[in-house]
């Protein structure tokens, strides 16, 4: 069974041209809306397939074939968010969210958030929220911890294809092997 699945591919280009809007548009990525941020492109995808990964799948694959290996950036909606982010996302306030992450409400452990103890804003991975959520009585939609997973491991995997890009596989790898992550296949 097909389902719709929305999500956000930021580009790593200076610029979409006709050109290639066309050719991406003649790709497949007919479903994509095309946009830019502060000079930052991105397509905008509302995408039928069987899964979330398949439809992140198709489009990266289609994306990649017309503007080449590596211009994917990183896919949206983002893996680290902030307490309103949470809140938005699952339907509730701000101050009900507030309360689970301080211990103040609900059984505690809340997941640590990845930054922000000692700055502003403090964020979570969505990826490691969702099922803290989940397992404590937030009702959460169907398929949204795959996807969530789904988004942070692509979003890590493109963040070390950008370092390997910019320093060098070899350095990445000396880097992982000292934190003894030898084969995690950055070859």
């Amino acid at each position: 069974m097909m389902k719709e699945f929305d999500f956000t591919l930021v580009l790593r280009v200076p610029e979409l041209s006709e050109e290639q809007v066309d050719a991406l548009f003649r790709a497949g990525c007919d479903d994509a809306l095309v946009g830019a941020v502060d000079e930052i492109p991105y397509l905008d995808f509302t995408r039928e397939a069987g899964c979330f990964a398949e439809a992140l799948s198709t489009a990266m694959k289609q994306v990649e074939q017309v503007l080449g290996a590596g211009c994917v950036a990183h896919i949206e909606p983002d893996e680290l968010v902030t307490l309103a982010d949470i809140s938005r996302r699952t339907g509730r306030t701000r101050e009900s969210i507030r309360l689970l992450a301080a211990g103040k409400r609900g059984a505690g452990r809340f997941p640590l958030p990845m930054r922000g103890m000692t700055s502003r804003p403090r964020l979570w991975r969505w990826s490691e929220v969702i099922p803290w959520l989940a397992d404590h009585g937030v009702q959460v939609q169907h398929g949204v911890q795959e996807q969530a997973k789904t988004i942070a491991m692509v979003n890590a995997a493109l963040q070390l294809q950008c370092y390997q890009l910019h320093h060098g596989a070899k350095l990445v790898r000396e880097l992982l092997g000292e934190y003894g992550a030898d084969d995690i296949g950055t070859k």
